[in-house]
This record gives C-alpha cells, structure tokens and sequence, in this order.
C-alpha cells in the first residue's frame, strides 16, 4: 500500500481555505451580535441579543478568538452608539466565562450551563455597573432594564441596588439564552430535553414581543 501525502501546492491550498473558514466564522460571528444589537434596540426588547456570536466564538475556539469578536463588535458598534466601546471590556469577560466553561465542558449540561451563564451575568455587572455609573449616570440603555431602576428608585430602594437589580434583569436574561444556545442539543437526557424547551419558550417570547411592537 502506498501511503498518500499531498504535494506542497495542497497543504498550502488547504491551510488558506483553513484561514479562509475561520476569517468567515469570525466575521459572521460579528455580523450576529451586530445584528442582535440592532434588533433589540429596534423593538425594545427586554435583553441585549448582542452577545451571540461572542458565545459562539468562545465556545467553538475559545476565550481569546470569543474576545477578539467581542471587541470588535464593541468599536463597530461604537460608530453608531457613542461610548458603546467601554463595554468592550464585558464582551471580554464573558468570552472567557463562556471559554472557560466549554473547555470543562460544562456546557454539555443543563445545570452547568446555567451555573456559566449565571456568572457571565455576574461579571458583567461588575464590570458594566461601574461604566454605567460612571458614564450614563446609572442607565443601562434598555428600556426595561431602566424601568426596573425607575421603579425601584420610586419605592426608595438605595440607588446602586437599583442600578444593579436593572443591569442584572438584562444581563441575566441575555447570558442564559446565549449560553442555552450552544448546549449539547442531540444528547438523549433530560438536561438537552430541557434546555430545548427553555431555548425555544424563550424564543417564542420573544417573537411575541416583536409582533406586538411591530403592530403598536
């Protein structure tokens, strides 16, 4: 039996197309959180959806290709939206999060992505709470997340609570269906069968929130 070794020209064919594919994925990757940003500012949605392709990348190439997408979203974005760029160093944290977690394969669980996305949302808001502060006043940018701080704010709860209750009730929201997303759907257990229905209730949610706005 001869053994096939491809010529020099393909090995060098095959790493481009190597490259090639994972410029695509990243680029892709940024279009998706771009995209979701969009869509959530667009119809008020009650969560950031710009945080997908972070996950993704982080997930399937780890923390530092998960962070390069993140930032890169960050300063796109931040041609439209004027400081949107300081929360560069959230889309970080959370790709090292959602790495981290992928490469333990706490992800293949129900439990263990839930237990990653609750602290991707608690990192985030280390971090974004002090940016809010510091530079919107407190505000989170999202009508609902801003609502809750209103709300709490007129029954008297001291105002950083209110402010972190308000960034925790969209970065929670955001982290869980971002991280749900990328669990192991095709297991044949409970954990894949429940994170199906939670992904997809959450999706119709959603759906519903948009047809309603569309037809206020």
């Amino acid at each position: 039996y001869h053994t096939y070794r491809p010529s020099e020209a393909e090995v060098l064919r095959m790493k481009a197309w190597k490259y090639i594919r994972f410029g695509l994925m990243i680029a892709l990757c940024v279009l998706l959180n771009l995209g979701g940003k969009v869509l959530a500012v667009r119809y008020e949605l009650p969560l950031w959806l710009d945080s997908f392709g972070t996950v993704m990348c982080a997930y399937a190439a780890g923390p530092v290709i998960g962070a390069i997408v993140g930032v890169t979203s960050n300063m796109i974005y931040n041609m439209f939206e004027p400081m949107a760029w300081i929360y560069a160093l959230t889309s970080i944290a959370l790709a090292f999060v959602v790495g981290v977690a992928a490469k333990r394969q706490a992800l293949k669980t129900l439990f263990g992505t839930m237990t990653a996305s609750a602290w991707a949302a608690a990192i985030a808001i280390v971090i974004s709470l002090p940016l809010n502060i510091l530079f919107t006043g407190g505000s989170t940018g999202n009508l609902w997340g801003d609502g809750v701080i209103a709300y709490l704010r007129d029954h008297g709860w001291p105002i950083m609570l209110c402010d972190a209750i308000g960034q925790f009730y969209i970065e929670l929201q955001g982290c869980h269906l971002g991280c749900v997303g990328e669990i192991d759907w095709h297991g044949d257990n409970l954990s894949a069968h429940s994170a199906h229905v939670l992904y997809t209730k959450f999706v119709d949610i959603l759906s519903l929130h948009i047809g309603e706005a569309q037809h206020a």
